[in-house]
């Protein structure tokens, strides 16, 4: 099956408030791996699960719910070949795409084991990423011919937003056919990957 195309330009860093880099921020040390091994690892990659969103895809029926499927499919195939495109980028590596999305509509059960190793690939990256190397600036060239320069940093909080803004898309489709869509948001990521914080409740506040 042909794909349906995206037309709109995803993955260029949108025009936003100078302090857009501090949403998902990063310690300051400089100690070589200091971010994948402190508490701000989830903060820095809360939003790239899809486990949720592609249970929910897969409960579908694809005879009653063809049409939402396919476009939820695509949604996520474009989210996950911008992933791969930055993982390329972050390691200074070939990714071998054209576009930011793939010509056919891939299998469910591929684009999901996909999709998988490509969210356990971030948490990874940052094991062997020094703070320092996070800062440092990147050249690079859109698929569509733009040059560009980013930190790494910058790259990891594109990647990021750009999952959780099309994530949002997906919910939304559910939800018009009377599908829960999964709770995703940042504090319920947040607290899922550090359920410690939770226990803080349970605490007597300061000065009691």
């Amino acid at each position: 099956m042909r794909g349906c195309g995206l037309a709109m330009r995803v993955d260029t860093p949108s025009h936003s408030p100078e302090n857009i880099n501090n949403i998902l921020a990063f310690p300051e040390k400089d100690t070589d791996h200091e971010c994948a091994r402190s508490g701000s690892q989830p903060v820095c990659l809360s939003g790239l699960g899809h486990d949720e969103l592609l249970e929910k895809l897969a409960s579908l029926d694809p005879h009653v719910h063809g049409k939402e499927r396919q476009a939820v499919i695509r949604l996520v195939d474009h989210s996950h070949v911008v992933s791969r495109i930055f993982s390329a980028h972050l390691v200074d590596a070939s990714h071998g795409y054209s576009a930011a999305t793939t010509e056919d509509t891939p299998a469910f059960d591929e684009l999901r084991a996909a999709v998988a190793a490509t969210d356990r690939w971030y948490p990874d990256y940052l094991e062997t990423v020094s703070s320092r190397q996070l800062s440092e600036p990147l050249a690079f060239v859109f698929t569509d011919g733009d040059k560009v320069l980013m930190s790494r940093q910058e790259m990891l909080t594109h990647v990021v937003l750009h999952g959780g803004y099309h994530r949002g898309e997906a919910g939304r489709i559910l939800a018009q056919i009377s599908v829960m869509p999964p709770w995703d948001t940042f504090a319920v990521h947040l607290h899922r990957a550090e359920p410690s914080r939770r226990l803080q409740m349970s605490r007597e506040p300061p000065g009691a």
